[in-house]
């Protein structure tokens, strides 16, 4: 699996999500536990590649107003090169299973939906 997909999926589970049944509320904790090397991992080398090619004021990273990353000019090919290249990344992953149902309480867009695709059997 890719690991920006890993990282889709983590992020589609909040940490205020609540479940219905117990059991798939501990099944998700557990696999967000088994993943936390490989979300350190990404987060770690995003944070590199941010101070690579960030516009910075200083030691400041800039950011525009609506909060979004400033590129330096002359960095725009490296980052997309490096993001890509971090986001491409193949990494071995026990995916948990679910049940349509498993989430009938949670409340997912189709956007969210389409990402936890991987893990929901029918």
């Amino acid at each position: 699996m890719k690991l920006i997909n890993l990282i889709q999926i983590k992020n589609v589970f909040k940490p205020d999500m609540k479940f219905k049944d117990i059991q798939v509320g501990y099944k998700v904790m557990k696999f967000l536990k088994s993943i936390e090397n490989d979300t350190n991992f990404y987060n770690t080398k995003l944070t590199e590649i941010v101070e690579e090619c960030a516009e910075k004021d200083g030691d400041k990273i800039k950011t525009a107003k609506n909060g979004n990353l400033i590129l330096a000019k002359d960095k725009i090919s490296e980052w997309n090169s490096k993001i890509a290249d971090l986001a491409n990344i193949e990494v071995e992953v026990n995916l948990p299973s679910f049940k349509l149902e498993d989430f009938a309480e949670c409340d997912f867009t189709l956007e969210e939906l389409s990402i936890l695709e991987f893990l929901i059997i029918e």
